[in-house]
């Protein structure tokens, strides 16, 4: 286990095969582990010490590479710098590795047969990825995603014959970058009405997590909890390069489980002096604070309720909305000069939550323009009564994150950023949870042999 003092010593004799590593961003280890036993383990090398060439002069070698699901250091002393092999590389000697470390929460072969996988609750997943981290995670994916890098197809709903609810299927593949490894996968949700009669959750979600390497099950992961940290966390990505610097009250319109990430993630990047939170349900708005920290006891002491909507909004620096509504929720006029909107909830063509002239003397920006322009109900609707035109809405946040596009030019300016959530943000957040559950021994490892 990662957790353990001590790893295990694997000791190949002279003649076994060289470990050979393709550089410089993969690697195929091939090492006799015990007699007899070959292990094979495709992965990513993620950090040299020294160059090749120092290491060469020094007769000593430590190369580490790791897959989403292990890490493996190998080691060379001076009596094996015979011939391990740098494919890709002729400038590079060869060596032949004597030592090998293996890190591994289960024996060699039961990882590579594919025979356990790692399962992580909701308050593991809050611990595992925090919010600050999450936020900068959805920075990469989206640039990732503007850049064309990313694979998510549409989500394929599965409707019940007797109308009792709807299965969702949302699978993506996300590539490496410097927050989170490599990951591909999908969430499921599943969305029956009638479970709050049968004193069930309504909505209920698991994300499923394959090696992108090998296709090998590595975890299943409580969906609803990364469903509300993603969609805060790209708020929160979206405020920190919009929202003027000196943002300090926040409104919060829908006190649910969205609405509680979306004050976490705002909170995260600003220095919120003030939390305004709005809702019709009264008990949502009472429990907000306590539930809120869960996932920042800093911001839960900035709660304030507000009557309603218009107590919430007017003087705000930062208007988070997080509804189901069919209708604005707040008036154009009740908004500050300079205020910037963030809306995660009107996520089919019929619902809206910004009023059209908002919108139109806003500066538009989306998490994804096909995604926005079939789902965005505010935009959507926005389009088809000729307020803005269909080509207003191009900017993506992965455009301002990458600085193809601009975003606030000054401070009187309205801004706002529409998400209508996409798989890649959960396959992000799953793998990097993922990997430091695997390197902090934390989950519960099931064997699927």
């Amino acid at each position: 286990s990662l957790r353990q003092a001590s790893a295990l010593r694997h000791r190949s004799s002279v003649g076994d095969q060289p470990a050979t590593v393709s550089m410089p961003s993969r690697a195929t280890i091939r090492l006799n582990l015990t007699a007899g036993t070959t292990s094979s383990i495709p992965c990513h090398v993620i950090a040299t010490r020294g160059s090749f060439r120092e290491q060469a002069s020094s007769k000593s070698l430590q190369l580490v590479v790791r897959s989403l699901a292990r890490e493996i250091v190998l080691t060379a002393a001076s009596a094996a710098l015979a011939g391990l092999a740098v494919c890709g590389n002729p400038d590079y000697p060869s060596w032949r590795v004597r030592h090998a470390r293996l890190r591994h929460s289960q024996p060699p072969n039961a990882l590579e047969n594919g025979r356990v996988m790692r399962a992580l609750t909701a308050s593991q997943v809050r611990d595992l990825a925090p919010m600050s981290h999450a936020i900068e995670m959805m920075k990469a994916v989206f640039a990732g995603h503007s850049a064309g890098h990313t694979i998510s197809p549409l989500r394929t709903p599965i409707e019940m014959p007797n109308g009792s609810g709807v299965v969702l299927f949302m699978p993506a593949y996300v590539p490496e970058s410097r927050n989170a490894p490599a990951a591909v996968g999908s969430k499921i949700v599943s969305v029956f009405g009638g479970n709050r009669a049968r004193g069930l959750p309504t909505i209920n979600a698991i994300v499923v997590v394959v090696d992108p390497a090998t296709g090998v099950p590595l975890g299943i992961l409580e969906g609803a909890t990364i469903t509300a940290l993603r969609t805060g966390a790209v708020s929160g990505a979206a405020t920190d390069i919009l929202a003027r610097r000196n943002a300090r009250t926040l409104a919060i319109i829908g006190a649910g489980a969205q609405g509680v990430t979306q004050a976490a993630a705002v909170s995260a990047v600003r220095n919120i002096s003030t939390i305004r939170v709005a809702d019709l349900s009264s008990e949502a708005v009472s429990s907000f604070a306590d539930r809120l920290r869960a996932w920042s006891p800093q911001a839960a002491e900035l709660v304030q309720p507000a009557a309603n909507a218009r107590d919430a909004v007017e003087g705000a620096d930062i208007i988070c909305t997080a509804t189901t509504a069919t209708r604005p929720v707040f008036e154009d006029a009740w908004l500050s000069s300079g205020a910037h909107i963030n809306a995660v909830g009107a996520y089919t063509p019929a619902m809206q939550e910004i009023p059209d002239e908002t919108i139109r003397r806003a500066v538009i920006v989306v998490d994804d323009v096909d995604a926005a322009l079939h789902e965005a109900g505010d935009l959507i609707q926005a389009v088809e009564r000729n307020v803005i035109s269909r080509d207003t809405i191009a900017i993506e946040l992965g455009h301002l994150v990458s600085g193809t596009a601009q975003g606030r030019l000054d401070d009187d300016q309205i801004t706002f950023f529409k998400s209508v959530g996409n798989a890649i943000q959960d396959m992000i957040v799953a793998g990097a949870a993922l990997q430091a559950a695997e390197r902090t021994g934390v989950g519960h490892e099931l064997s699927l042999s």
